[in-house]
């Protein structure tokens, strides 16, 4: 089992507009290993910050920032190369679901990230991993015609192992 915990930061796609803004948080997961190789992770995520997005009641163009959270619950298979001593490769498909919140709503999603990472093995209980990298894509229900919309998410921190 591997508990996993650090900073995390997206290139979010604007829910309300097609632009991009930066969300920075955490990201927290933890893995079980079936095998040297194969196991299921469990990955929670949260981002925050805000966002600037176009005032529809204005006169004249003009913006207003608002604050945006966003939450990732997602779960998958994770494949991990353990035969190169300090350095373990990983790669990973996780699915689930994203939260966001803005100006009082919420709404709830389909959410899904594919990517890896690396780990730097400092004993046999302690890594440091400096990248997790995915490409993540969150599919907006259509009743509020905000699409899809694709980001990248990295992350780094600490691994304990047990």
């Amino acid at each position: 089992m591997e508990i996993f915990g650090g900073y995390s930061y997206t290139n979010n796609e604007v829910i309300l507009q097609n632009e991009r803004s930066d969300l920075h948080g955490v990201n927290i997961n933890a893995a079980y290993n079936f095998n040297e190789y194969f196991g299921v992770v469990f990955d929670f995520a949260g981002h925050f910050g805000d966002e600037s997005v176009m005032n529809p009641s204005a006169t004249s163009p003009n913006f207003l920032d608002i604050g945006v959270d966003n939450y990732t619950y997602m779960g998958g298979p994770r494949y991990t190369y353990r035969k190169l001593g300090r350095f373990t490769p990983f790669a990973h498909a996780l699915f689930g679901v994203q939260n966001t919140r803005w100006i009082g709503a919420s709404e709830t999603n389909f959410a899904y990230a594919v990517g890896g990472g690396l780990d730097i093995n400092i004993n046999k209980h302690f890594a440091v991993r400096p990248v997790q990298a995915e490409f993540l894509g969150v599919n907006f229900d259509d009743s509020v015609d905000f699409g899809n919309t694709t980001n990248f998410r990295y992350s780094s921190g600490i691994v304990f192992k047990f």
